[in-house]
């Protein structure tokens, strides 16, 4: 049974490995004829187009911002608004103890993190068992339908 399995799972890879190569021949031929290359230019120019309307944009909101600080307008323009926000500024560790005991909802346990600091110590509340997990070779050319 797990031989034929592998044999499957071998012969499944090989395929996904000569379609992800024919992809890539493909684009490159692509990119090879003049339609490629035309394409080549509009990508980069759509690249340059984003970033000018990015630097632009970041330009507009400076001066909005400017205007609303020096005249208090949030509304310098039909198309820009200035709104205001509020913004928390704390420390996270000078609040988790707050939090702990007033807020427990808002305390989220990084289990990554703490599974790794428990490693090798007892821990109440925390039990632990071995769990078996079956990894697979990359390679299985040894196993795979010569004729294929």
């Amino acid at each position: 049974m797990m031989e034929s399995m592998i044999k499957v799972l071998a012969a499944a890879r090989r395929e996904e490995k000569r379609r992800r190569e024919a992809v890539q021949a493909a684009q490159e031929a692509v990119a090879a004829t003049s339609v490629g290359k035309r394409l080549a230019v509009c990508v980069v120019a759509v690249q340059h187009a984003k970033q000018r309307a990015a630097w632009l944009e970041a330009g507009v909101r400076e001066e909005a911002l400017a205007v609303f600080e020096g005249l208090g307008d949030a509304n310098p323009h039909p198309a820009v608004k200035v709104k205001s926000y509020i913004v928390y500024e704390y420390d996270p560790a000078a609040v988790l103890e707050y939090a702990r005991l007033h807020l427990p909802s808002t305390v989220k346990l990084d289990t990554r993190k703490f599974e790794k600091a428990c490693g090798g110590i007892e821990v109440p509340g925390v039990a632990t068992r071995i769990e078996p997990r079956a990894t697979i070779k990359r390679d299985l050319s040894q196993w795979e339908d010569p004729d294929g």
